[in-house]
């Protein structure tokens, strides 16, 4: 087995970011339960995801939804704000680049929103060409209906058969999708652990 496409996710991978993060963020700012935003916000997300709502739509639906107006929602100001690059993976992405043996992709669940905060925090300065984002696929990996659906768009697009992909995001579930097509995965925890896994995998970096 020969790895020759690297596929990484980015929120929880390349950029220490979540969610989650942002409810707390504006729970602690509005005084209200993080728990009660999630209800309403996820499925927001996950249509923004689909590119089926724009930044506009989702704040007023957002507020709407909560019962507040007239407040900021800073879904992109916070974003900028509590979001950081994971040096240490962009490191090792820079190693895997650089060494010319691989081919290196991104596989996200993102909005078109938040694709153009973490390009401009990080992304276009990693030497990546190739992005599968969801809301331009219009397909997520975590939804079950589609399940294989984005695994099988990246390998058909990068011309991979699946024993020679190496999938890593911080989801284990998203991990079982790929490995139920086949594609090698690792559940990513830390650089390090990264670092260590992707040896095991013959990947030297």
């Amino acid at each position: 087995m020969a790895i020759k496409l690297i596929i990484f996710d980015v929120g929880g991978v390349i950029i220490n970011y979540s969610e989650e993060m942002y409810l707390h963020y504006l729970s602690n700012k509005l005084k209200m339960n993080w728990m009660d935003l999630w209800h309403v916000l996820n499925p927001l997300i996950e249509q923004m995801e689909l590119d089926k709502l724009s930044i506009g739509e989702m704040e007023s639906k957002f507020a709407h939804g909560i019962g507040v107006r007239n407040v900021k929602l800073e879904w992109s100001s916070a974003f900028r704000r509590l979001a950081k690059p994971n040096k240490g993976v962009i490191s090792i992405i820079d190693s895997l680049v650089k060494s010319k043996k691989y081919e290196i992709v991104i596989l996200s669940d993102i909005s078109r929103s938040r694709l153009r905060e973490a390009d401009a925090l990080v992304l276009n300065k990693l030497g990546i060409k190739k992005r599968f984002a969801s809301c331009y696929m219009k397909m997520r990996k975590q939804d079950d209906d589609p399940r294989k659906r984005p695994y099988k768009y990246v390998l058909k697009k990068m011309h991979t058969k699946p024993k020679n992909a190496l999938f890593i995001d911080n989801m284990p579930s998203n991990i079982v999708g790929a490995r139920d097509v086949g594609i090698n995965g690792i559940v990513f925890k830390n650089a390090a652990q990264l670092k260590r896994d992707l040896r095991e995998f013959g990947v030297i970096v």
